[in-house]
C-alpha cells in the first residue's frame, strides 16, 4: 500500500492510504510490488472511521472518525442485520469520537455507519456485541 501526504488546503493535511485501483495501461506489477503507471486516479472519502473500540462490545462501543472540512453535520447509526437502526448519534463536528451505549442490544452483529447529514454513507465498518 502507497502512503501519500496530501494537503488538500492550506489549514488541513491528511495522511491517506492509497492504492492504485485503475490506470491508464497494461503494465503488470513488478516483483518488488510496485507498479509504474503514467497517471493514477485518487479517490478520496469524505469521512471515515478510524476505530471501534472495543469490539466485540459488552456495554459501550467508541467510534474514532475523521471528516473532511466540507462536512459540517451527520451522525453514527448502529444498524442490525435487517438494515434497521437501531442506536444514532449525532456527529460532533469538534471531537472525533461518539460513545454508544450498547448495553441493551441483543448478542450480535451490527453495522456502524458514518453519515453525512446528505445521508451519504461516507464509512462503514461490522461491530460484534456480547452480552456480559
Amino acid at each position: 500500500m502507497l502512503r501519500l501526504n496530501l494537503h488538500l488546503t492550506n489549514q488541513y493535511s491528511f495522511l491517506y492510504p492509497c492504492y492504485v485501483a485503475e490506470s491508464n495501461d497494461n503494465r503488470p506489477i513488478s516483483v518488488d510490488g510496485y507498479k509504474s503507471c503514467d497517471s493514477v486516479n485518487v479517490k478520496l472519502k469524505k469521512g471515515i472511521i478510524t476505530s471501534l473500540s472495543p469490539n466485540p462490545a459488552e456495554t459501550q462501543v467508541s467510534v474514532a472518525y475523521r471528516l473532511a472540512p466540507t462536512i459540517t453535520e451527520g451522525s453514527v447509526p448502529l444498524t442490525n442485520m435487517m438494515g434497521m437502526v437501531v442506536k444514532s448519534e449525532p456527529l460532533n463536528i469538534t471531537s472525533t469520537i461518539v460513545n454508544l451505549n450498547v448495553s441493551d442490544l441483543i448478542y450480535g452483529q451490527y453495522t456502524v455507519k458514518l453519515v453525512a447529514s446528505n445521508g451519504e454513507v461516507l464509512d462503514s465498518k461490522v461491530l460484534i456485541v456480547r452480552q456480559s
